[in-house]
């Protein structure tokens, strides 16, 4: 029907334009035979060309109409088509002034039809008309040909064509591309500012494609294209290509017109503009308000009306005073700007442009006295701000909830709590709704009651009893209310305010132990389940609804909790419940049939619920910030140690232990299959370029924060960060081929005459309760052992019981061989520590002896505590170790053969990097002035960890150059020693530091940045401050490590302190500095447990590559060798080894030279390096 209208439309127009056409002809034609003495008639071919170009328009339309219809089943217009299309030709005859219809004319028509009719068009057009035109394509474009399109777009705008006329004209600029025109870059000119806002995107496509011709150009023509490619650019959004291209027209326009000119200015406010998007205010707002100081002072009234000048004020202004007065140190010269926007405001209101807004203009002022402590003016501001007339447009641009936010901030800096929860409410109010009411409802204090509970079931693991007691007394008052309502008066709002309630008690330890009271809560559930269609739940409510009924029944022990979860399931499908609460349901399910007897039932849906887990982490792998990730899937986490937990009590051990393949330390195993993807070059190296600038300025921030207590506020970087991780996410490819892992997939991966022991913590029981005291609950580690033989591969399950007395041990046991190393540790702590270790030999190891006797090689995959355990170290009370059997690899779990490395078959070095310059002397530093002096002397009070006392270590550097000369690598010492040497380091196969390193044990669930090694220029760093553009601020972040690309190497060796240790938090796997090089693609990782003597490392490092240079060993055969080595090791050996030759000594300062000649005097048989404190805290870990 509308392409019929618009027929019809098309044809009554051609027809009265072919009227006018023969009335002007016939009038001429009069002229002529009357042969009139009057002056010559003036020429009217301008006119003849604009008709010419009308027809030729209308033709087109209608020629793509009437195929259209054709396509609908019209066949009678068929051979309309054809005359239509003679007739185009003949007005593009016209119009080219040709004597006939030559191959230019029809070549012409040909391609404007082409732009404007469907390609789907094109078998109807040319089964109709014998276009004849040559094969080999043409050469330039022809005058005529530019004309015939420019003057089609511009009548197609004119009658509100828009979409058509930009199509003709992108499809000029491509014909000129194509052909080689001469004249190319007047044609991409001419066509994208007839384009205009009409067609950003073609706009941006031209511009793509055509910005490498205008380089160089530095014409203004150039600075036009600019101009306008630069608008379109900001008008979708692409802010940081914009800024580009508006700097080039500012620019381009500063050396033709100068800068002070009109044009060269708005070219500086289209790139301040974009400057201030892209920073987030950070930076171009004084380039704005400049803007605004010239249209003040009259500068550009010559150039442009006054009144589009102001428009031009008003948007300016809009956006310069975003967050102005939070950063202003000099509000009195925001007020000025504030008041001239106001009173643009209030002149433009009433013209519809949407940044002459008395919205935002009452915001602004809002935000002034609220920085300047008038908070009564504040509040009335907020509040004159939300009655203010709005349009949609300015809604979009400041919601109600913007202003309300301010409004709610206002409110908690006067601990005004009777306002702030009635805002809260009605923040909540306007999030749930689709349409914003600005009047509140009798149901805003439910609301906010809901949303009250919800923020305590956010922010707290177990409530106060007191305040338990209190929302209990207004929960049953709400289950009263309920109880006792008529049909259909029961509001949505107190009926989820319930529901939310009840899930809060059960999340409690004792929330919900009275029996009557359960019974209660689960007969006001029942009521509002009668009344769910009228109440109009959501599905995600209504879902909620009947699984907290279902809970309350089994909690009771009430027969009908099965059918209850029955008419959940069978309706959850068709509902748009989460793959998170689908697993949760799935899983509560499984459990009520396991625990009813039904356990090849129940364990179908603990199987739909891992599956449903599957679902909700696949998507999480686009996320960037890994951090982020383990906040995210520890839900997912939670869930699958749930299932395990019910499925160990009776499934096979080969079903629960393809489980922990699948699942253990899940955000580990995302952030691999992410990596894996980014490998492949799926996702712009551009944006992956500026995501790892955001996240190193962001580490740095934190780490400043965290060790020079310098409390920086970064959001707006963290902001920034999350656009772009969003970004990120976005271009992450959809289809991804994640690695098959399954029982079978791995066995098949590991390497024959192997064993691996896989521990896993976990609970005995599953209690009847959804949310019992865990800490009642016994803990156990369940012990996979996998052995493999010729190929094939025999697995048992041992069960460990006291798991956290195991994990109490563990944790004692490091803790006091960290004391030992730093000579803190006290008599009783070294008895305790025989103790402990003994202990946990008979608990972790004496248990597997058996199965992996007779396998040289056994890889161990720890779990919670034991992670951080040296297992090496555990001995019985003969003091026989597993080590002395066995060559123990530590792993993070089975899977990890899964995930192949890729090593190097280009360069075969190894990369040095140690005894730094933590301090290096700045001349400009010494110059400071008072100012800046008293600035960084209150920025480094209070800190956490004094940097101050780092000292260099002396026998790094001879530990560095004894490992040159073995393996013949690359070396950096002294001032070279930096972290930028360690960042772009790519294709070594190797790489050793020697530096300090530290793991804030207080701050492990952020020790992607709490765990840190020093280089060169980090006590600076630390004292001022200021980053040297040279060797930045000296300190690596394991952040930082993450992102890098060192897929081909094979070892990295951390000859440093705690580089080893991993937080212990939401069973993430490894973590910290291991992790970090674990994530860059590293196979093997070497680091200390604890504190290392300088000397007792240089020693070891030296006997490591001694066995390992060459290929002689792999590195955990080599590391076990170097350790025995280094236990044994003499006076007399040392000297043997050149420890106290005169080269040794020239690489010392004077103390350390001092203590190698007193230690050289010593008992030639003497053993400096017995203790296991000095050998014991180094492990292997391999990490793909």
């Amino acid at each position: 029907m509308k392409a019929q209208q618009e027929y019809e439309s098309l044809t009554e127009r051609i027809e009265a334009q072919k009227e006018k056409k023969m009335n002007r002809f016939i009038a001429a034609l009069a002229a002529v035979i009357q042969e009139s003495d009057e002056e010559p008639a003036k020429d009217t071919s301008s006119e003849e060309d604009d008709e010419d170009i009308v027809l030729i328009s209308l033709f087109s339309l209608r020629i793509k109409t009437e195929c259209e219809l054709i396509r609908e089943g019209s066949r009678d217009l068929v051979e309309q088509v054809k005359e239509d299309i003679e007739e185009l030709v003949s007005h593009v005859q016209s119009f080219e002034y040709e004597s006939t219809i030559s191959e230019m004319v029809r070549s012409d028509a040909y391609d404007l039809l082409k732009s404007i009719c469907l390609e789907k068009d094109w078998c109807i057009i040319e089964q109709n008309y014998s276009w004849n035109l040559a094969e080999t394509a043409a050469v330039g474009i022809p005058m005529e040909m530019f004309f015939l399109f420019m003057g089609t777009a511009t009548y197609m705008q004119n009658i509100g064509k828009n979409g058509t006329a930009v199509k003709v004209l992108e499809a000029l600029c491509t014909y000129s591309r194509k052909r080689a025109n001469t004249n190319h870059k007047e044609v991409i000119v001419r066509a994208i500012s007839q384009m205009g806002e009409d067609g950003p995107e073609a706009v941006c496509r031209i511009g793509d494609a055509e910005q490498q011709l205008f380089t160089d150009d530095i014409s203004l023509y150039a600075g036009d294209f600019y101009w306008f490619y630069g608008n379109s650019l900001q008008n979708l959004g692409r802010a940081e290509d914009a800024m580009h291209a508006f700097e080039r027209c500012f620019q381009i326009r500063k050396n033709s017109l100068g800068e002070e000119n009109y044009y060269t200015e708005l070219a500086k406010r289209g790139r301040a503009i974009c400057e201030f998007s892209c920073s987030r205010g950070r930076k171009g707002r004084e380039e704005l308000l400049h803007f605004v100081d010239r249209i003040e002072s009259g500068d550009f009234e010559e150039q442009e009306n006054p009144e589009q000048l102001q428009i031009f004020e008003v948007k300016t202004l809009c956006l310069a005073l975003m967050e102005m007065s939070d950063h202003s140190s000099n509000q009195e010269v925001y007020r000025r700007y504030l008041e001239l926007y106001i009173h643009l405001c209030r002149k433009y209101k009433d013209t519809g442009e949407p940044c002459a807004s008395m919205r935002m203009a009452w915001n602004f002022l809002g935000a002034f006295y609220m920085n300047v402590g008038e908070y009564m003016q504040a509040e009335d501001a907020f509040l004159q701000a939300l009655k203010a007339e709005a349009s949609d447009e300015e809604k979009s641009m400041l919601s109600t909830i913007d202003i309300q936010s301010n409004l709610l901030l206002m409110y908690y800096v006067q601990n005004d709590q009777e306002k702030a929860y009635p805002l809260l409410d009605e923040m909540y109010r306007l999030t749930e709704e689709e349409e914003e009411q600005q009047t509140i409802r009798e149901e805003t204090l439910d609301r906010m009651d809901t949303l009250a509970v919800a923020l305590r079931m956010q922010m707290m693991d177990q409530a106060e009893p007191e305040e338990l007691a209190d929302l209990s007394d207004l929960l049953v008052e709400t289950c009263t209310d309920i109880l006792s309502a008529d049909a259909g008066m029961i509001t949505r709002e107190k009926a989820v305010f319930a529901i939310i309630c009840m899930f809060y008690f059960m999340q409690q330890e004792s929330g919900t132990s009275k029996r009557e009271e359960q019974k209660y809560f689960c007969r006001t559930l029942q009521r509002i389940e009668q009344e769910s269609q009228i109440l109009d739940l959501t599905a995600m409510q209504t879902a909620m609804l009947e699984y907290g009924k279902a809970l309350l029944l089994w909690n009771l022990g009430q027969e009908e909790a099965d059918a209850s979860f029955r008419s959940l399931i069978d309706k959850m499908e068709n509902r748009g419940i989460q793959p998170l609460q689908k697993a949760a349901i799935y899983q509560s399910y499984g459990t009520v049939l396991c625990r009813n007897g039904r356990n090849t039932e129940g364990f179908s849906y603990l199987e739909r619920s891992l599956d449903e887990a599957t679902n909700v982490w696949h998507p999480y792998v686009k996320y960037l910030n890994d951090t982020r990730l383990i906040m995210i899937l520890a839900p997912v986490q939670m869930t699958f140690h749930g299932c395990y937990a019910v499925g160990r009590q009776f499934t096979d051990s080969a079903v629960l232990y393809e489980w922990i393949l699948r699942f253990k330390a899940l955000a580990s195993l995302a952030g691999r299959e992410r990596n894996r993807m980014m490998q492949k070059n799926t996702v712009q190296p551009e944006l992956l370029e500026r995501i790892r600038k955001a996240q190193n300025a962001v580490a740095a921030l934190e780490s400043e924060n965290m060790l020079r207590n310098a409390e920086k506020d970064y959001e707006k970087q963290l902001e920034d960060l999350r656009n772009m991780e969003n970004e990120f996410a976005a271009c992450f490819p959809e289809n991804i081929d994640f690695m098959k892992i399954s029982l079978e997939t791995v066995q098949n991966a590991i390497p024959d005459d192997t064993a691996i022991v896989e521990y896993f913590l976990t609970v005995d029981q599953y209690g009847q309760m959804q949310s019992e005291d865990r800490n009642e609950v016994p803990s156990v580690f369940d012990v996979y052992i996998t052995t493999k033989k010729s190929g094939c591969c025999s697995l048992r399950r041992i069960t460990v019981p006291g798991g956290m007395e195991i994990q109490t041990d563990a944790r004692n046991f490091v803790g006091i061989m960290q004391r030992i190393s730093q000579g803190e540790a006290s008599i009783e702590e070294t008895e305790e520590l025989e103790r402990l270790r003994h202990r946990l030999y008979h608990a972790v190891i004496s248990p597997v002896l058996a199965e992996i006797e007779g396998y040289e090689t056994v890889y161990l995959a720890p779990d919670d505590e034991l992670l951080n355990i040296p297992f090496e170290l555990l001995y019985d009370e003969k003091k026989i170790r597993i080590a002395d059997q066995h060559n123990c690899i530590k792993i993070e779990c089975a899977r990890d053969f899964l995930f192949e490395t890729m090593e190097s078959s280009g360069s075969k070095e190894t990369l040095i990097v140690g005894s730094p310059e933590y301090e290096v002397r700045e001349r400009r530093r010494e110059r400071r002035t008072e100012l800046e002096r008293e600035k960084t002397e209150e920025t480094g009070r209070d800190r956490k960890m004094d940097l101050d006392t780092v000292e260099k270590l002396p026998f790094s550097k001879v530990e560095a150059y004894r490992i040159c000369s073995r393996t013949g690598g690359r070396m950096y010492t002294g001032a070279a020693a930096t972290k930028n040497v360690v960042l772009s380091a790519h294709g070594y196969k190797n790489i050793h530091i020697a530096t300090h390193g530290y793991f804030d044990m207080e701050n492990q669930d952020i020790s992607l940045y709490s765990s840190w090694l020093a280089f060169t220029g980090i006590k600076n760093w630390y004292r001022t401050g200021v980053e040297n553009p040279v060797y930045g601020n000296g300190l690596l972040t394991a952040d930082e490590v993450s992102r890098m690309d060192l897929t081909s190497t094979k070892l990295v060796v951390l000859s440093s302190c705690l580089s080893g240790m991993n937080e212990v938090f939401l069973s993430t796997g490894f973590h910290g500095m291991v992790s970090a090089f674990s994530a860059a693609g590293v196979k093997y990782v070497i680091s200390s447990l604890w504190s290392v003597n300088d000397l007792a490392t240089a020693v070891f490092m030296d006997a490591f590559y001694s066995y390992y240079a060459n290929g002689a060993e792999e590195p955990p055969t080599a590391l076990r060798k170097a350790q025995d080595y280094l236990r044994d090791a003499t006076i007399e050996e040392l000297r043997m080894q050149g420890w106290f030759r005169s080269d040794t000594y020239q690489l010392l300062d004077e103390e350390s030279q001092e203590f190698m000649e007193s230690l050289e005097e010593k008992n030639g048989r003497w053993k400096p390096f017995r203790k296991e404190a000095f050998w014991g805290g180094f492990v292997c870990c391999q990490c793909h």
